[in-house]
């Protein structure tokens, strides 16, 4: 018969679980930050090249190269826009776009590109995970007979 494992190998889990979510996904969560609310350098994205298609979803297209140009115009670099455009989107097309500080890319709400939601979730879960699961096994050590 199967035999169910122990709470504290399930706490002790839930505490690595926890700490492999923060190393992954924490020093994402400045960016993450930045693109949710707008932060960083605001400007336009021109799509540079023809994009290409996934074969069996055509509405699903990605660029692999564009401009993106400050609103202020002090800012004008070649740039990859992370996700799949907007159905439609065409060369010579712009995208509103905002520079965060990533050396290669800038990023689009238009698009997809930034998994925003998985590192949010990331962030509150693992220490959440370390929490409980800690708590569980400082609850539950062994003690000392005094006596």
């Amino acid at each position: 018969m199967f035999k169910s494992p122990s709470p504290r190998l399930i706490a002790g889990l839930m505490v690595l679980a926890g700490v492999v979510l923060l190393l992954f996904f924490a020093p994402d969560l400045p960016a993450a930050i930045d693109y949710q609310f707008e932060r960083g350098t605001p400007g336009t994205y021109v799509i540079d090249d023809e994009p290409t298609c996934v074969w069996d979803r055509p509405e699903r297209c990605s660029t692999r190269r564009g401009t993106f140009t400050s609103d202020d115009g002090t800012v004008t670099r070649t740039v990859e826009l992370p996700g799949f455009l907007p159905e439609g989107s065409s060369r010579g097309d712009r995208l509103r776009a905002y520079d965060i500080g990533e050396p290669l890319a800038v990023y689009s709400k238009e698009t997809d590109g930034y998994p925003v939601a998985v590192v949010f979730l990331a962030c509150g879960l693992g220490p959440l995970m370390v929490l409980f699961g800690g708590l569980y096994l400082w609850r539950r050590r062994d003690r000392p007979q005094r006596g």
